[in-house]
């Protein structure tokens, strides 16, 4: 007995140690190189590192960027670089910069003025892909004949906003017939450690950006697919880890205009504080750090003549309290009442599928119509915009909409009489919501028969 006990104990030192020394080793070569990433979901205080090589002679330097969500996720073990799974993805925080001090982060126009029409504010909806309100605001742009949206776009020249370091940039690559014949590119930047933003549907970068990304850090590709737009097209898509400097001013590239890409309507411009508190949605879970740290990035200038030549571009019939038109909010809700984002049963936590929503908000542009807008399921997906009334069940403010027992219908008031199409809502309590699409103007007296039930 004796001896067995001593070969067990000779086993256990020859075959453990070494292997804890092997494990020590890779967790330490990881977490250099590709940071301490939550494998296991169950340690949410641990944030996921990005570490990226300088690219030489592109004025870049090297830095770290951290994940600052704390929440659970399992990490993409085959790719670290892969958003950690039912997070929804994550704000980076950029390590190597120094603190944001204040919020005059920015002092340049994102565009050559004249090159783009006007700015649509935060909140804004679109079926199917944007059922809920929008992190983000647009830069639409011109078109080829004026006043004609079905025209091609016309090219805008992006500039960088300031003095910014970009460390990540996502590409689509529209290919048809064999042939690449356009790309959508996502910048992703930084102006200082705790403020991160992007500029969307940028077409064609200048030679300094493309430089970097034919010689990135990492680079993290995705499986290619179609979703019927623009027609006989796939899409594949690309993420690319760099650290690049750009001046204030500096010119980033274009959007729209190209032979391939005149169907872009618009550029976007997110921009995201951890310093700030969380909007208060409802129910966090749901939203992910963008859609909770979102603002608006205009406000982000200091006074003068820049700032205001942005905010006047700004449509919007509401004016802020300098007069201006308003910025916007992604957040609509509010307790007690139908308004604000609704969710069906199961639905995952972070990115919520746009197919499993439903909102009952206010128009981003002019705050007096009412939007009821579905990704499906009660029907295909649509909206519904409506002129705002003051007594009755039809029509009503989503805040007047309360739990009191009766069902309130929404008929589109702005389309003329091509849509006669309803949709009914009863607030159940707080957090649950029952809805139902019916053909036809909204009856006297709206009832149900086979209501669909959300949650938040």
């Amino acid at each position: 007995m004796k001896q067995f006990k001593l070969y067990l104990a000779v086993l256990l030192l020859v075959l453990v140690i070494p292997s804890i020394a092997y494990a020590s080793w890779w967790k330490i070569f990881t977490w250099n190189v590709y940071g301490e990433h939550n494998v296991s979901g169950n340690t949410p205080n641990k944030f996921p590192k990005v570490t990226i090589k300088p690219l030489d002679g592109n004025n870049s330097r090297s830095g770290t960027y951290v994940s600052r969500t704390g929440l659970r996720g399992r990490r993409n073990t085959k790719n670290w670089n892969a958003p950690t799974e039912g997070t929804g993805g994550n704000i980076l925080y950029a390590e190597n910069l120094p603190s944001c001090q204040g919020t005059e982060l920015f002092n340049a126009p994102l565009a050559v003025d004249g090159t783009y029409d006007n700015i649509s504010p935060l909140g804004q909806t679109s079926r199917p892909g944007h059922v809920f309100p929008v992190d983000h605001m647009y830069f639409n742009l011109k078109r080829a004949v004026l006043g004609d949206y079905r025209s091609p776009s016309l090219p805008a020249t992006i500039l960088s906003p300031g003095d910014i370091e970009v460390f990540q940039i996502n590409t689509i690559t529209y290919e048809k017939d064999g042939k690449d014949i356009g790309s959508d590119y996502h910048i992703w930047f930084a102006p200082c450690r705790e403020v991160t933003a992007y500029l969307g549907h940028v077409t064609s970068l200048n030679s300094k950006i493309q430089n970097s990304i034919d010689h990135a850090d990492q680079k993290s590709c995705g499986v290619p697919y179609s979703t019927g737009s623009p027609p006989n097209t796939v899409l594949k898509p690309c993420s690319y880890s760099l650290l690049l400097n750009l001046k204030s001013g500096e010119e980033i590239g274009t959007s729209g205009g190209s032979s391939v890409m005149t169907f872009l309507a618009a550029f976007d411009l997110g921009v995201y504080d951890q310093r700030i508190p969380a909007l208060p949605f409802i129910n966090q879970r749901y939203w992910t750090p963008h859609n909770l740290h979102a603002v608006c990035g205009l406000h982000y200038y200091p006074d003068g003549p820049v700032k205001t030549g942005l905010l006047n571009k700004i449509n919007n019939v509401k004016k802020d309290a300098n007069g201006f038109p308003d910025c916007g909010t992604n957040m609509w809700d509010r307790a007690g009442t139908i308004q604000g984002n609704w969710v069906l049963p199961n639905t995952p936590r972070g990115r919520v599928p746009d197919m499993q929503g439903l909102a009952a908000v206010h128009l981003n542009t002019d705050p007096s119509y009412g939007l009821i807008d579905w990704g499906g399921t009660i029907a295909p997906a649509d909206r519904i915009q409506f002129n705002i009334t003051g007594s009755g069940l039809i029509n009503r403010d989503p805040t007047d909409v309360k739990a009191d027992g009766l069902v309130y219908c929404f008929q589109d008031t702005t389309s003329g009489d091509a849509y006669t199409r309803s949709v009914e809502l009863q607030l159940i309590d707080d957090n649950t919501l029952k809805a139902e699409y019916k053909n036809g103007v909204c009856p006297s007296s709206p009832s149900f028969q086979k209501p669909t039930t959300y949650f938040r």
